[in-house]
């Protein structure tokens, strides 16, 4: 075990590679929604199966298209030894098809083979057998990045098919893997009752070898998550409320400075002798678990575990028994939904909800998140603001193509643009659902100055730019993971300069240089080890780079994989426009992939203002040169020419 401050062993061994991946999920990160979740998925699949509502022989098939290939997507992650739990997973992808809208018995059917596998995702060794083949997964040097996070996502998704997360036994697998005792004693004495040894000393190494180490992190995986009783508390600052508590059903709001006032009184008490059950019968209307006991209740009430605006409302949910993959998030949309319905009745509301939360299970604080601030408050600092600096840096070309004369505001191309920008800074904190919709509408918008469908736009102009730019990218953000890898800079601290020699600062402006990056790679790969998850990226990276016609063949499956979020979006949004079933993960993770297209064509278009060039000639010049580059790649005389043709600037801010 690596004790703190001692280097690791070297080469890397598989645990280590297989801690990097699961890190994802730990409590100090917030790990991004996997693109193809078989949770949300299956999920979303019922509904769709399940569905009352009259069909004809055209209608939604696209939508029935898009859902079936993303289906199979997620369970093309399933390993051999998961797939032994799932027999009826193959009766199920072969029934599915996208005429299965009108055909109602034959939906019917199929949803009871579907309510089959479901049983068997519920599994309780579906997790561990995913566990499995994740490390099946990480110990064959030859799998794709892609596919190993893929399967640590799996095992989330499974995991929340019982009410659990990966999140919440990330850190009990990091520390099994890393063989500190603490927590491989803490395992054996929730499988087995096993005391740990006495004198157990930190950052003592267990003794255990790696197939140990997989099998005991496979058992905790697969136990059984307790039931118990959990409250959360969640903030809103500008906020009010007349009286002490207004409850509505399991949500009780309470002002927050009466709160604060209580918990000064509880503590006067106390520390003048007042009895603990004395305080318990005063100050009844305080929830008990914020009275705690004797030793913890003190600090559970200190003030720097609580807002300090002058006017904020505390919100207490009850979510009652049982398991919740995101308390804290069910609990938010518990008083989000309260708020939406006060909101539209009265008209306005100054409440803003604040970052932060407190969680209590059985009584007892399982876990809270500070600071209280307003969501996105990162965005509003004016330190880190660059907005001056835009508006200086263009004012000649907005002096002259925007604000020249009033009337220029209303001209369409420039009102196509500047609507555009206004929307993303309007929805920078709007819900997923809503960004979505604007993003296409923004979409839409631009796409009438061509006289094209936005899903048109997005696939001849968006998409391909995208793609290439992400191979083009590849190698400096491949390089700069290795460098920046705290694993590998001890053994191999040179590595760690070699960003500095593709990145340059010229008149304050930071630039890469990618081709510097892109003829590095061979050097870099011939020294380093097997087992380590930015290595392994960089591998890839450069198989997927190393000839024209593999670089050809990486363009073609991201163009692919984005068409496929493409025709993602298009069901989701059809789903909340004209009503249908839909998951909120898949709304959000539409709403991301949605909002960088809506954004990169955009940003074409602002260009084109500032350079009082016409949008239709712009874009067509700039659709005409992706087309040209693409079919170009494959017959290109070297990886060079392939990746950055003279007429596509190498240097990129």
């Amino acid at each position: 075990m690596k004790t703190l401050g001692s280097p690791r062993p070297w080469p890397p061994e598989v645990c280590d590679e297989l801690r990097h991946h699961l890190s994802r999920y730990s409590w100090a990160q917030n790990e991004a929604a996997a693109v193809d979740d078989l949770f949300a998925l299956v999920e979303e699949l019922g509904g769709w199966l399940g569905d009352e509502r009259p069909y004809d022989r055209s209608h939604r098939k696209d939508e029935w298209a898009s859902l079936i290939e993303d289906v199979k997507a997620s369970f093309a992650l399933v390993g051999s030894e998961l797939g032994g739990l799932l027999p009826s997973m193959g009766s199920l992808l072969v029934g599915l098809h996208d005429g299965l809208g009108p055909r109602k018995s034959e939906r019917d059917a199929l949803h009871l083979v579907f309510e089959q596998v479901r049983t068997e995702l519920c599994d309780a060794a579906a997790p561990g057998a995913a566990f499995a083949d994740l490390v099946a997964a990480v110990q064959d040097p030859g799998t794709r990045t892609d596919v190993i996070e893929g399967r640590v996502d799996l095992i989330d998704a499974l995991l929340r098919f019982s009410g659990r997360s990966l999140r919440g036994v990330a850190s009990s697998l990091l520390g099994i893997l890393n063989n500190d005792a603490t927590y491989v004693n803490g395992a054996f004495y929730l499988l087995d009752d096993r005391e740990p040894p006495q004198g157990l000393q930190v950052d003592e190494d267990a003794g255990l070898g790696e197939d140990e180490r997989f099998e005991l992190a496979r058992r905790l995986i697969g136990r059984s998550q307790e039931s118990r009783h959990h409250v959360v508390w969640v903030f809103y600052g500008n906020a009010r409320i007349s009286g002490w508590c207004l409850p509505v059903g399991a949500c009780e709001f309470f002002d927050g400075p009466a709160l604060m006032a209580a918990f000064g009184g509880i503590d006067e008490m106390l520390d003048g002798g007042g009895s603990y059950s004395a305080v318990l019968q005063q100050f009844h209307q305080v929830p008990t678990e914020l009275i705690g006991d004797e030793t913890l209740g003190k600090y559970i009430r200190g003030h720097l575990k609580w807002p300090s605006e002058d006017a904020w409302v505390a919100v207490r949910v009850d979510l009652g028994v049982g398991p919740f993959y995101d308390m804290v998030e069910t609990a938010r949309e518990q008083v989000r939904a309260l708020l939406a319905l006060a909101v539209f009745d009265v008209g306005q509301t100054s409440w803003t909800e604040l970052t932060g939360y407190r969680h209590f299970a059985d009584g007892t604080e399982g876990g809270s998140s500070m600071p209280f601030r307003e969501v996105g408050f990162e965005r509003r600092l004016a330190a880190s603001d660059r907005t001056d600096s835009w508006l200086h840096d263009h004012r000649s070309e907005l002096a002259a193509r925007v604000t020249a004369d009033p009337a220029m505001l209303h001209l369409p191309e420039v009102q196509a643009v500047v609507t555009a920008t206004s929307v993303f800074a309007a929805t920078a904190d709007a819900t997923p659902a809503l960004t979505l919709l604007e993003s296409v509408r923004v979409i839409e918008t631009q796409a009438s100055v061509l006289r094209i469908h936005w899903k048109d736009l997005v696939d001849q102009y968006a998409t391909p730019g995208n793609a290439l730019r992400r191979a083009q990218f590849g190698a400096a953000q491949a390089i700069e993971a290795i460098a920046y890898n705290d694993e590998l800079r001890v053994q191999l601290p040179h590595l760690h300069d070699l960003p500095n020699e593709f990145n340059v600062y010229r008149n304050g402006q930071h630039l890469i240089d990618m081709s510097i990056a892109h003829d590095r790679i061979p050097h870099v790969v011939a020294e380093l080890p097997t087992y380590n998850s930015a290595c392994r990226k960089l591998r890839h990276v450069a198989d997927d780079l190393a000839t024209p016609a593999s670089i050809a063949a990486f363009v073609q499956r991201e163009r692919e994989l984005d068409l496929r979020l493409l025709r993602r979006v298009h069901r989701v949004r059809n789903s909340l426009t004209h009503g249908g079933p839909s998951h909120p993960t898949i709304v959000r993770i539409s709403s991301d992939f949605i909002t960088v297209k809506a954004k990169h064509v955009t940003g074409v278009n602002v260009q084109a203002l500032l350079d009082g060039e016409p949008l239709t000639t712009t874009l067509q010049n700039y659709k005409a040169e992706m087309t040209k580059w693409i079919a170009n790649i494959a017959t290109a005389a070297d990886t060079t020419a392939a990746l950055f043709p003279a007429k596509v600037r190498r240097n990129t801010t």
